[in-house]
């Protein structure tokens, strides 16, 4: 479906039902019309990436994540689909809005009369796919008070739950570093640009915020920002890369994101998980940075697994019954309110009931050792047809795997991978289908029993 403007998938459809209270703007750039701005290779990778992080994870609807790539992202398109998240009737205040962007920034001198914060006088910009200074046609980046003054007016309507995540660099020297890369894949996604900004530019939407002309609007990266909180791929005098096709904050804030549930990160703890980066350090600015990422609903629950040792082995006291599997790994705590691991132990052997841990240390077990599952085997794929008449099931099976997170089973509409089929039988009975191939060399195709669809 990515990035499609019309409709959605059944998947997505099928996620709108369980969360219409998300919403996100996604922009990636890798081409753009001058010829002065070199081409990017992994924004729109990037762009695509959030997007699924956003479907697979918050099973947001596709209607409600605007995505602008390449040429659809026009200085014109990226300012009004800000404007359309302040108007959009269906996003309530305090819904999470999520704003990323992946592609070239830049950074020129402030007009003389514009309040600045850089002793240089610098301001900083994100760079549209239609930007140019040729000619009498000069359609100008946007600069960071503007991108400011459009947050501000978003957050005026809809509230201050807004994340924006950049990622991209203004320090201009993205040319030179490219230049010295080994890798012609390894790109710094900012440029060299010699132009002046008008000091009216963009008027017209700090009039619209209710900004005074004496009291213009800082930059979207101030610290003491209320109206969001920013994740910015570098250092304001930093570079930003990509490398192979991938923004390297992007791929790595990725990876965390899908390691760890959003609603055991704030903002802050992002930057001390994530991986930490060569040349560039992460950044997280603005007063609500100790929320909890999205400002999601404090964690649920954990499930804590008791330990003990017998006979130099690691007992969990839990089996396959319980959902635990020969790839999970589990971190030990010295007790259900510490947040400080004592080490990290690996199945080794599985029982109904019990399982066999091993871990490359000594780990000393007390009787208030407790573990919790930190890492789980690939999920079980079981295929739901999109069909109406399982629209009640799918539902169910939602609300059971949403309570029991550590099932390790994730739904999907189509056979290909999955090892288990649901079918609908005569009586509205519901079979199920064993579509593995290894078992299914066995003859067994299908399991004996039957459910009914009201169950």
């Amino acid at each position: 479906m990515y990035p499609s403007s019309s409709g959605t998938s059944a998947r997505a459809r099928e996620n709108a039902i369980e969360n219409k209270r998300f919403f996100a703007l996604i922009i990636g750039i890798n081409n753009y019309e001058s010829k002065a701005i070199r081409p990017l290779q992994g924004s729109v990778s990037d762009a695509k990436e959030f997007y699924d992080y956003l479907v697979a994870y918050f099973h947001v609807s596709g209607d409600n994540i605007k995505v602008l790539v390449n040429d659809a992202a026009t200085r014109c398109g990226i300012i009004a689909a800000f404007r359309a998240l302040a108007t959009d009737p269906r996003i309530r205040k305090g819904d999470p809005i999520v704003i990323f962007y992946a592609g070239h920034g830049a950074e020129t001198y402030a007009p003389r009369d514009w309040e600045c914060g850089d002793p240089d006088r610098k301001i900083q910009m994100i760079m549209p796919h239609d930007f140019t200074k040729q000619g009498k046609q000069h359609i100008h980046a946007i600069p960071d008070r503007t991108i400011g003054a459009l947050l501000d007016m978003v957050a005026q309507e809809k509230g201050d739950n807004i994340t924006v995540i950049f990622d991209c660099c203004y320090s201009g020297s993205g040319t030179r570093e490219d230049v010295l890369a080994d890798d012609p894949t390894l790109l710094v996604r900012s440029v060299d640009i010699d132009v002046s900004i008008p000091s009216t530019l963009d008027d017209s939407i700090w009039m619209d915020g209710g900004h005074r002309a004496t009291s213009f609007p800082t930059s979207f990266r101030h610290k003491g920002l209320r109206s969001h909180v920013l994740l910015a791929a570098c250092g304001a005098k930093e570079i930003a890369q990509e490398i192979r096709g991938r923004g390297i904050f992007t791929r790595v804030l990725l990876n965390l994101l899908r390691k760890t549930r959003a609603e055991y990160l704030t903002y802050s703890s992002v930057l001390e998980e994530i991986e930490k980066l060569e040349n560039q350090n992460p950044q997280c600015e603005g007063v609500n940075r100790d929320r909890i990422l999205f400002n999601l609903q404090p964690p649920p629950a954990k499930v804590h697994y008791s330990i003990s040792k017998y006979n130099h082995q690691y007992i969990l006291a839990a089996g396959e019954i319980h959902g635990v599997s020969k790839e999970d790994e589990f971190t030990m705590f010295r007790d259900r309110v510490s947040n400080i691991p004592q080490g990290v132990l690996k199945v080794q052997s599985l029982r109904a009931f019990s399982a066999v841990l091993s871990s490359q240390t000594n780990i000393r077990i007390t009787e208030d050792s407790v573990l919790l599952k930190t890492k789980t085997k690939e999920a079980l794929l079981i295929q739901v047809p999109w069909d109406n008449r399982f629209l009640p099931l799918r539902r169910k099976l939602f609300q059971e795997m949403e309570q029991y997170k550590h099932i390790g089973i994730r739904l999907i509409e189509d056979r290909a991978g999955a090892k288990l089929g649901l079918t609908l039988t005569s009586g509205n009975w519901v079979g199920f289908d064993v579509l593995d191939p290894i078992v299914r060399m066995d003859g067994i195709t299908r399991l004996p029993h039957t459910v009914s669809l009201g169950d």
